[in-house]
Order: C-alpha cells, then sequence, then structure tokens
C-alpha cells in the first residue's frame, strides 16, 4: 500500500470487514495507518515499527494483529500481514 505511489492503494480491505489506510511514513523508519470496519474508524496507529503487533477486531469479533513487514518512506509505501491475534485485548 502506498500514500505516494499512484501504482498501489492507498486503502484496502484485508479480512473480516477490515481496512487499512496508510497516512504517513518517515525514514527511521515508522509508519502511520488507520484500521475501519466498514466506514467506521476503530483504529489509528502512529509511529508503528516494522515487526509491531498493532490489535485490531474483525466485524465476526475475531481478533487479529496488523504487523507491519516493510517500510519505504521515499514512496510512502507500507508491505503488512494480518494473523490471528496471539492473546491480549483489543486497544
Amino acid at each position: 500500500m502506498s500514500k505516494k505511489d499512484r501504482r498501489f492503494p492507498k486503502k484496502a480491505e484485508v479480512i473480516d470487514g477490515l481496512i487499512i489506510e496508510v497516512r504517513d511514513t518517515d525514514d527511521d523508519p515508522d509508519a502511520d495507518f488507520n484500521v475501519y470496519l466498514g466506514r467506521k474508524r476503530i483504529a489509528k496507529y502512529k509511529g508503528k515499527e516494522l515487526g509491531e503487533a498493532c490489535p485490531v477486531a474483525g466485524r465476526s469479533g475475531r481478533r487479529y494483529e496488523v504487523v507491519l513487514l516493510s517500510i519505504v518512506d521515499k514512496r510512502g509505501t507500507i508491505r503488512f500481514g494480518i494473523r490471528a491475534a496471539r492473546g491480549g485485548g483489543v486497544h
């Protein structure tokens, strides 16, 4: 996904009604992104680093973690994975 590179979407539906939207990237590297359930924003993550797990819950109530896999600040691009939550609460 990318905020700057038009070859990639800025926003994408991924699983269980969850939509990820890239907001910003920095050369630290870290990234800011929003998570929506339908049209409602359910999480706003800022300054997340590679490998960090960000908890969310899908429409079904199942818990997931969004994990940043790569950040390319020059292009405003992120790659992420979604996995079932390993435990703990959703923020």
